[in-house]
């Protein structure tokens, strides 16, 4: 069964799913420490829109935003 082609495509998609949820994970991670270090702990109700977010795209234009705002709330303003 493990050389079926079908079992090894399988592997393979979730290989490659679970590597993009890790990245999400990491950007988000990341997203947190470098946002807290600038505007303080997030409130709760910023750290739930964080959580909610699954894009690597999204994940780098807050990461650019991140220098050019002032709050959790503008950073946040206008997330897709």
């Amino acid at each position: 069964m493990k050389e079926s082609v079908t079992y090894q495509a399988i592997l393979k998609e979730g290989r490659a799913a679970g590597l993009e949820e890790g990245r999400e994970e990491e950007a988000r991670r990341i997203l947190l420490v470098q946002g807290t270090k600038r505007f303080g702990k997030p409130p709760v109700k910023i750290r739930k829109s964080i959580e909610t977010i699954t894009e690597l795209a999204v994940f780098e234009r807050l990461a650019v935003r991140l220098l050019d705002v002032d709050s959790w709330s503008d950073l946040l303003a206008g997330v897709d």
